[in-house]
Order: structure tokens, then C-alpha cells, then sequence
């Protein structure tokens, strides 16, 4: 997923370094991608935003 058109505000901005970006890992609890000093990605939205479609409502995932 390309986040050159994104906007990373505080903490996401150190994604842009390409050497803090090397430095990801998956974490096993999470499932997500994680950085050090605690910054994580949500797995459902980086999902969503792979395949450019919104992310469902929690009543709408409850009922599928």
C-alpha cells in the first residue's frame, strides 16, 4: 500500500523515514504491524484501504 498521498500527522509522520519504516514487525497479540515507541496500524483499515472500500459498521459486521 503506497502512503505518499496519505496524511500523517505526529507520530505516523516517522512512517515516511525509510529507515524507522524498515524497523516494522507484526505483532502476534495485535495482528497488526508495529513500529517502535508503540505505533501500530489497524489491520481492518489497512485492509479497507487496500481494497478501496470503507470500513463496515459494527452493526453491519455483526449481522454478516
Amino acid at each position: 500500500m503506497d502512503l505518499e498521498a496519505l496524511e500523517l500527522p505526529g507520530l505516523l509522520s516517522r512512517l515516511r523515514d525509510p529507515g524507522f519504516f524498515v524497523r516494522v514487525r507484526v505483532d502476534p497479540e495485535l495482528g497488526a504491524p508495529v513500529w517502535p515507541g508503540g505505533l501500530d496500524l489497524d489491520p481492518l483499515v489497512l485492509y479497507a484501504r487496500a481494497l478501496g472500500t470503507g470500513l463496515p459498521l459494527l452493526a453491519e459486521a455483526r449481522e454478516a
